[in-house]
């Protein structure tokens, strides 16, 4: 019997050590990838790569790739490993435009996380590649042009007020506001009305059942943590096991909310200025085989920047083409909610803490909101916020110290030779442009940390491979300008009727939060507002 059970003993441990040699041999077998290539790199660790930090939820991603960034530092790119793969960074501006613009027939995708045949919600212009995304891109890019924006300020006015409103009265309970709850409400409120066409209001059932949905979106549980993790870092495996980006019944939720509205529509013959309306109307073009996009004509600094279509790319097939159907509806709409909400919420948050924490700026754009509603005869509209230049000076330097997207990020289409080097970029190779980690490089900008917004004077947001916080080239984000004036909006609004200032209830300096994806301070944002005289 003892001679049998040595026997055991020995086959197990044979067996437990031939497991963990395999282990650490998959997860190091990739490991000598960028020093065989002669390129520059950070040394990676077993299991992790180079993401340890983000992976054990101690920094944001953001961080991660800012700490990759500080260790490349004097290379125009290197190499890193997300888990066991190999990753390009890219770090000198003049290449970071040479991918996104110059060359992006060669960068012409994003890496796929899910497919959209598993999961339609996911039918989006993040995910889609190719040739299908360009031609969802052409459909949904006249959606957000100046003059389709217009028509959409009411709306942003509109919740606008209410937010005042909510401000005031979380004022007289205590003077310390949890400021990123009210604005989250403001944007939320936003989204509803754009791009679901609902009419949400704090305290009516469908405004409950709608942040209650919300809710289970963006908190997601251990299961769904996982499985996000997943999908993120194995999407193959992820797509292979049919892997969902939510559970059923939030996104069954999500579908009954868009064909409602959609329904309601049809049968009342409603006609609203809003993002799904803009979506129906390209859908019944299509039924009738005159959709006419028209996007050379149009006179739009956000549509010069996306005609760039490389000529290898322009054939399409059947299979190409998207037909606006309920379900493409949903997943743009749901694509809306989840890429502008946290986003925005917090990028206005962090335009005001920035504002508190300079009163000489804040007391210049108090001085231009008053001169340009005099102007205006005290009457809110697209054109008076659009004459507010120092706001979106302001916007653009807060969005650069504090960008909320970590990276770019781009899948190699073909086999690329870096310029002005012997490097041969392998196509399927992931490569990532660390936003956060250029716009406070003290190469690019004079004292990052230094809140300046003098740096961006006449620049309205135009990107460069310095100023990044909505991307670049053909795939910049297609809601930049909606976005931009949602934020100017509100920041009008809000700073036409307070001074902001601090509140003790906030913790500075700012530690952000490990776990979240975008940079979120430990604690939140707390601020007092105080009715101006």
């Amino acid at each position: 019997m003892a001679v049998l059970g040595d026997s055991l003993f020995y086959d197990l441990l044979i067996t437990v050590v031939l497991v963990l040699v395999s282990l650490y041999y998959y997860f190091t077998a990739k490991f000598d990838y960028w020093k065989d290539r002669g390129v520059a790199f950070v040394k990676p660790i077993p299991v992790f790569g180079n993401l340890k930090d983000q992976l054990l939820r101690t920094k944001t991603l953001g961080q991660v790739y800012s700490d990759i960034y500080g260790n490349l530092k004097g290379n125009r790119f290197g190499g890193f490993f997300e888990l066991r793969e190999p990753v390009l960074m890219v770090l000198d501006p003049n290449l970071v435009e040479t991918v996104l613009i110059k060359d992006f027939r060669h960068f012409y995708n994003r890496p796929v996380l899910m497919d959209p045949k598993n999961d339609p919600l996911t039918a989006n212009l993040f995910n889609l590649e190719g040739t299908v995304w360009k031609n969802l891109r052409n459909k949904l890019t006249p959606t957000f042009t100046t003059g389709k924006l217009k028509t959409m300020t009411e709306q942003i006015f509109d919740s606008a007020d209410k937010l005042i409103e909510h401000i005031a009265d979380e004022s007289k309970q205590d003077k310390n506001v949890d400021s990123k709850s009210v604005t989250s409400s403001f944007t939320l409120e936003v989204i509803a009305s754009v791009a679901f066409g609902l009419q949400i209001d704090k305290n009516s059932e469908v405004g409950k059942n709608f942040r209650e949905l919300v809710e289970g979106l963006l908190k997601p549980s251990i299961t769904q943590t996982f499985k996000i993790l997943l999908i993120l870092y194995a999407s193959r495996l992820a797509n292979l096991l049919k892997i969902k980006q939510f559970p059923k019944r939030l996104q069954d939720a999500i579908v009954f909310i868009v064909r409602d509205s959609l329904d309601y529509r049809k049968k009342n013959n409603v006609k609203r200025n809003d993002f799904i309306q803009q979506l129906l109307n390209v859908r019944q073009q299509e039924l009738e085989g005159n959709l006419k996009l028209n996007l050379e004509h149009e006179e739009d600094d956000l549509i010069d920047q996306m005609k760039y279509v490389p000529k290898e790319e322009e054939a399409e097939t059947s299979e190409d083409k998207i037909f606006m159907t309920d379900m493409h509806i949903t997943a743009q709409a749901l694509t809306f909610l989840l890429a502008g909400l946290e986003t925005v919420s917090s990028t206005i948050n962090f335009a005001l803490f920035t504002l508190a924490e300079n009163p000489d700026v804040q007391a210049k754009l108090h001085e231009e909101i008053d001169h340009v509603m005099k102007n205006h005869k005290n009457t809110w509209s697209y054109q008076a916020v659009k004459e507010m230049v120092y706001l979106e000076e302001i916007l653009q330097e807060s969005m650069r110290m504090y960008p909320q997207i970590p990276g770019i990020f781009r899948i190699c289409t073909e086999d690329y030779q870096i310029p002005d080097s012997d490097v041969v970029i392998k196509k399927g190779t992931r490569v990532i442009i660390p936003v956060g980690a250029i716009m406070n490089d003290p190469n690019n900008y004079d004292s990052p940390e230094v809140f300046d917004p003098s740096r961006f004077q006449d620049n309205f947001f135009k990107p460069n491979g310095k100023f990044l916080p909505f991307g670049d080239g053909p795939r910049v984000c297609i809601a930049m300008r909606f976005v931009i004036l949602e934020m100017k909006v509100c920041l009008a609004k809000i700073m036409a009727e307070f001074e902001v200032k601090t509140s003790d209830k906030m913790k500075t300096p700012l530690v952000f939060e490990g776990a979240s994806f975008g940079p979120t301070p430990v604690g939140g944002f707390w601020f007092q507002f105080e009715k101006r005289k």
